[in-house]
């Protein structure tokens, strides 16, 4: 393994994928939407059920938007001037990579990583499709 011509590769795969900070947007901001969803009545409650689990992921939904707001200074919305499938890829991506540690270090199964696998490629199949047209 050559880790200098590996980073190397890194880099230039970073700056070709580089996007602008985000802009300002009249959309609606997105993460209360999502929030709204870990809400009694909701259709993910009715779906999924476990109140305490949803309670949780609420919370960790709102420590997202404040750090969002905290290191953009705007809330995440729709129109920012940023392409929106290839954050999600990226930020899957890591999320791949940290399943793998987890499941590696005993504390996750392989369903986990397949799943996110599969969340990576469809990702790249839509990024791949959107390019072609």
């Amino acid at each position: 393994m050559d880790i200098k011509n590996d980073l190397e590769s890194l880099r230039g795969l970073a700056a070709r994928e580089s996007q602008p900070a985000p802009q300002v947007s009249t959309c609606p901001p997105i993460w209360p939407s999502l929030i709204a969803q870990t809400e009694p009545g909701a259709a993910l409650i009715e779906k999924n059920g476990d109140g305490r689990v949803l309670r949780g992921l609420a919370e960790r939904m709102r420590a997202r938007m404040e750090r969002g707001l905290a290191n953009y200074g705007m809330p995440l919305r729709a129109h920012n001037g940023r392409e929106a499938l290839a954050d999600c890829q990226e930020e899957v991506l890591d999320a791949l990579a940290y399943a793998e540690q987890a499941r590696q270090e005993g504390r996750a199964d392989h369903a986990l990583v397949n799943e996110l696998f599969a969340l990576a490629y469809k990702l790249e199949k839509m990024r791949m499709e959107a390019a072609d047209k």
